[in-house]
């Protein structure tokens, strides 16, 4: 068995349970947090998506939270300790009112709306709470830096000029949108041509018996 123990700086109290599990991650799996289905911010996103993000028919709108990540089989058990974890991690409000880029090559960037929290280190928190459970699961922080950075992505285009100019062209449209991050959501897919589904919800500051 493996022994995993989790907590985060400021909202939550460490927990501590035995937790066994391979050592795989896999793409076909993440966790993640999304706007309510059907939300004025979930439809604004999706209409930007429809004509841009070449995506939108594998993922819903997202922030993804540890990607790759464990099996789908895995699963069950794994969501018993991420409910312990998040036990103590209290919801929070989260603002998108800003787009920015990034560049992958001269011919290759990514737009995406920011998320804001009036407590910059909210998402940090809940980011390392859902990798302490699962700590092999760590690309979201290790290919940065050792920093999560939070990010929505609404389209891909041609380098940063195009992505530039349609920044310009969101923002004139674009009103500040607020929504709880109340809950995160396992998502898994069958194959790389089916979408993500949710399979596991976990609420944040919820009761763990």
């Amino acid at each position: 068995q493996r022994r995993v123990t989790w907590g985060c700086s400021n909202s939550c109290r460490p927990q501590k349970l035995f937790l066994t599990y391979s050592m795989q991650k896999v793409h076909s799996t993440s966790i993640v947090v999304s706007p309510p289905e059907g939300s004025s911010l979930w439809n604004d996103i999706q209409a930007i998506r429809r004509v841009h993000d070449r995506q939108i028919s594998r993922w819903m709108p997202h922030i993804n939270m540890v990607y790759p990540f464990v099996p789908e089989t895995e699963f069950p058990r794994v969501a018993e300790a991420l409910r312990a974890a998040l036990a103590h991690v209290t919801p929070f409000d989260v603002t998108f009112s800003e787009f920015r880029y990034f560049k992958h090559g001269k011919k290759s960037a990514t737009v995406w709306l920011r998320p804001t929290t009036e407590d910059p280190t909210r998402f940090m928190d809940l980011q390392q709470a859902l990798q302490s459970v699962v700590p092999h699961c760590d690309d979201q922080t290790e290919k940065h830096g050792g920093v999560f950075s939070p990010h929505l992505s609404v389209g891909q285009f041609e380098g940063a000029a195009d992505a530039l100019a349609h920044i310009e062209l969101f923002g004139k449209n674009w009103a500040a949108q607020t929504f709880t991050v109340s809950e995160v959501h396992m998502i898994s897919r069958s194959s790389q041509v089916t979408p993500f589904e949710v399979k596991h919800t976990i609420p944040l500051g919820g009761k763990y018996l």
